[in-house]
């Protein structure tokens, strides 16, 4: 039984894990209830779990989460009311063309690869927010680079967000209370990881470039 329960042991890892998901989950909820605040909620959710992932302990996690989403609030929601905006404008227009697009099926073919690369960049957008400093114009510039320099992770991202935020509550509604507290936040740990790979690189080909 101690040994199960050994704080360096898998199983014990695991439940710590599950807290963690649960916890900040519900602290994304709460906190988005107000929808314009979801941009600097989603940064909070990675920038919390960028640093419990390099082995920081919080006992508090509530207030960890309030404390990084006052950190990033104003880039995080200036870039969510472009996110909106974009949002907004895609459902006015698309009455407008969805005639043409039945005419024209390269419109079609167009629209969905144009809707393709945004939602691969929006993978990156408040991951880079939560992780560097910098201006918001830049940042969205760096994740579309980063959504097509690393493509494969960046398409596994788009399935994670896919699949536990969008489908898992269309197919499996019994589950909703499930997904409701779990969801968003066990995407953002789950993606957190593959992300964190990904920012390593450029870190050591800025390293190498330093020392040539």
């Amino acid at each position: 039984m101690s040994g199960i329960f050994n704080p360096d042991g898998w199983f014990y890892k695991l439940l710590v894990s599950i807290y963690q998901v649960i916890i900040l989950n519900c602290c994304f909820v709460l906190f988005s209830i107000p929808i314009i605040t979801i941009g600097a909620n989603i940064t909070a959710l990675y920038s919390c779990f960028f640093k419990l992932n390099k082995g920081e302990s919080r006992s508090n996690l509530f207030k960890f989460f309030v404390q990084e989403m006052r950190k990033n609030f104003k880039e995080a929601t200036l870039l969510w009311f472009g996110v909106l905006a974009f949002l907004g404008l895609s459902i006015l227009v698309y009455p407008l063309i969805s005639k043409l697009m039945l005419d024209l099926k390269f419109l079609n073919l167009l629209f969905i690869i144009i809707l393709t690369i945004i939602l691969l960049a929006l993978g990156y957008l408040f991951p880079l927010v939560a992780r560097f400093e910098n201006k918001p114009i830049l940042t969205l510039v760096n994740s579309f680079r980063m959504s097509f320099e690393n493509m494969a992770a960046s398409i596994l991202i788009l399935v994670i967000n896919g699949g536990l935020i969008v489908m898992f509550p269309i197919y499996l509604p019994k589950l909703f209370f499930v997904w409701l507290v779990t969801a968003i936040a066990l995407a953002a740990f789950i993606n957190s990881q593959l992300i964190e790979k990904v920012f390593n690189r450029y870190r050591l080909e800025d390293d190498e470039v330093q020392k040539v």
